[in-house]
């Protein structure tokens, strides 16, 4: 156990998928190229080997890809399941509770991945504001009531929707919250919650 391997835990759970012989994570090849490369490098430290890189233009995403019996085997013994996600309801590994570090680890690396942050207009007295809000989509209720136990641990407010599938955090006060605590190695994140916060006007002028 370590924190790295907590943080790919997240990322498994989150955009992941395990088979009987081998370990995919499928994300955008639009806006989280750079992604991959820090999920290689992530990947390699943990696992001692290069995921394969398969671009797919047809759907415009990128599967990094390890292989091998005895990898899936192993990641069952540290809680991991093949299959569907959603049909075996998963949840956090039992062994990402035994330390703080593992679970902040582990909700960066699925809110990089199921997550993100986005912007949104809004309007108060007649004029348009561009706010800054996150959100987190899991079908997996266990994994999003885990992942919600640890915000309100944090102290971080934010809002369960669509039946508890999804968790939204509206206030900038509480965005920058998780970036404190938590923070993020997904650069597509990082850049847009800087670009907001180094912003001196977030109302936007209509001609």
């Amino acid at each position: 156990p370590s924190e790295h391997f907590a943080e790919a835990t997240g990322i498994i759970l989150g955009d992941g998928g395990i088979t009987d012989y081998q370990l995919r994570i499928t994300i955008s090849s639009l806006v989280d190229g750079p992604y991959a490369t820090f999920i290689i490098s992530l990947f390699k430290r943990i696992f001692g080997e290069k995921p394969s890189w398969r671009k797919c233009s047809c759907c415009n995403s990128i599967d990094l890809t390890l292989s091998g019996v005895g990898l899936v085997e192993e990641l069952e013994r540290w809680g991991f399941v093949r299959g569907d996600k959603v049909k075996h309801q998963v949840d956090f590994p039992a062994w990402i509770w035994s330390k703080t570090e593992f679970k902040l680890a582990c909700v960066r690396g699925l809110m990089d991945t199921d997550g993100g942050c986005y912007f949104h207009k809004h309007k108060t007295n007649g004029l348009i504001y561009r706010n800054f809000g996150m959100s987190f989509a899991n079908e997996s209720l266990p994994l999003i009531y885990s992942m919600a136990k640890i915000l309100t641990s944090l102290g971080i407010k934010f809002y369960l929707a669509r039946k508890d599938t999804r968790i939204y955090i509206y206030s900038f006060t509480e965005i920058r919250k998780y970036f404190n605590l938590i923070g993020s190695h997904n650069p597509k994140n990082i850049e847009k919650f800087n670009q907001y916060l180094n912003e001196s006007s977030h109302r936007i002028f209509v001609h």
